[in-house]
C-alpha cells in the first residue's frame, strides 16, 4: 500500500476497521476473485486505490508504534 499497490483485505479481521475505504474488502472466495478481476480490468478503481494507499500508509510508522508502546509501558510503571 505504501508503494501504491491497491490492497484487498479480509472482512473477518481487524484490517477491515483499519483500512476503511482505502482497500477492497472480501469475506468469500468469490468476492476475492471479483475484486482481483476488478483491479485488473477497472483502471479507475485501480488508480483510485493506488493513490489512496501511500497517503493512508503514511499515517503509520515503526517510530510512531514504538513511541506509543513506550508511552503505554510508562503508564503501567
Amino acid at each position: 500500500m505504501s508503494y501504491g499497490a491497491p490492497c484487498i483485505v479480509a472482512k473477518n479481521s481487524s484490517l477491515q476497521e483499519i483500512y476503511s475505504d482505502s482497500a477492497l474488502m472480501f469475506s468469500t472466495k468469490d468476492e476475492l476473485k471479483n475484486h482481483i478481476i476488478a483491479l485488473l480490468t477497472d483502471r479507475y478503481l485501480h488508480q483510485k486505490l493506488s493513490e489512496k494507499g501511500p497517503t493512508f500508509a503514511a499515517k503509520f510508522s515503526w517510530e510512531k508504534t514504538a513511541a506509543q508502546t513506550l508511552e503505554e509501558f510508562e503508564k503501567l510503571l
